[in-house]
């Protein structure tokens, strides 16, 4: 853990996640379809969850979340502007598109304004939730089990009937964020994480290995669904353990840092993506997985200097300092 009580290889962790990201909205190679990053992040984001005070709660989410998510929202709406503007010489196809955010929607569908925002909306979602149960059940074993009812519910139900703020899509992830939640007491602790690190990866390799095979089969889709619990709970854990064994490397440090500020790479990515896009069509010629490595990285070296900008410039846009003052 560094000086200001950041957790480097959660960071690390982070980073890899929203860098893959990054690169899986642009043209990519097909293993990067693999659906780890999200799943990951929000067993992150439950690992780093703490149940405070209303009082406190309500101002940390405004302060850390909505208040980025308007910004990041309100921004790439002036660039949705102006792009269809220089490509259209109008803006009568986007102009109401801003009012996106109020609409209902189901599945996977995303905003047409800055899409990748809607993975902050689940966030909120899912903390209001587990503010909510875990204010009622305080043992670990009911809580699980509820939260994987709500997920089974969510994934087979919910998420296809249209809600706000993507509250149906953010419930089949219920239970990653809360099995994250429910490990912190090891995961959080580099020590507790060297002691009982053999012990757990053992397990976790095993339940990997045993939820790959029930893929090979025709079961039925709730033992899918069950499956997929298991090998991408395996694969998050087996992530924090691989983030802290790297920690210490010239690599590890670039992608620690794109983890500490990883909402504003969720924030600005696509904006980015579409401008390196439109560039490399116009000069270069068709995407293909050569320029799509292209443009991950000129949207990573675009996204650096952002970051240092809008950390010193405008830290209460980006979650940095609060607006609302903590009593």
């Amino acid at each position: 853990m560094n000086s200001n009580n950041r957790i480097n290889y959660i960071d690390t962790l982070k980073g890899f996640c929203v860098l893959w990201i990054v690169w899986y909205h642009t043209t990519h190679p097909d293993f990067v379809n693999y659906p780890f990053f999200n799943i990951t992040l929000f067993f992150v984001s439950g690992l780093l969850y703490k149940p405070y005070k209303w009082n406190v709660f309500w101002r940390k989410k405004v302060n850390q979340l909505i208040i980025p998510f308007c910004f990041f929202y309100i921004l790439y709406y002036f660039f949705l502007l102006a792009i269809n503007y220089a490509k259209y010489h109008s803006v009568d196809n986007v102009i109401y598109s801003i009012m996106d955010v109020f609409k209902l929607y189901t599945g996977n569908e995303a905003f047409i304004v800055n899409y990748p925002l809607w993975f902050i909306c689940a966030i909120i979602c899912m903390q209001l939730v587990m503010y909510v149960i875990e204010k009622i059940i305080k043992t670990k074993i009911p809580l699980l089990i509820i939260a994987f009812i709500i997920s089974t519910i969510g994934f087979f139900y919910i998420q296809w009937i249209p809600t706000p703020f993507m509250f149906g899509r953010s419930l089949p992830y219920f239970i990653f964020f809360t099995i994250g939640y429910l490990s912190n007491n090891i995961l959080l602790s580099e020590e507790k994480l060297i002691t009982h690190r053999n012990k757990l990866l053992t397990v976790n390799i095993i339940v990997l290995l045993l939820s790959l095979i029930s893929r090979m089969e025709n079961f039925h889709p709730f033992i899918h669904f069950l499956g997929n619990i298991f090998e991408f709970t395996a694969i998050s854990f087996l992530l924090v353990y691989f983030s802290q064994l790297i920690q210490g490397t010239f690599f590890t440090r670039i992608i620690t840092f794109f983890g500490m500020y990883s909402l504003i790479v969720l924030g600005l990515h696509d904006m980015y993506l579409t401008i390196f896009l439109i560039m490399i069509q116009s000069f270069i010629g068709p995407m293909n997985i050569a320029f799509g490595i292209c443009n991950l990285i000129l949207t990573c070296l675009l996204l650096w200097p952002s970051i240092y900008l809008l950390n010193k410039y405008f830290p209460q846009l980006i979650g940095k300092k609060e607006v609302l003052k903590i009593k």
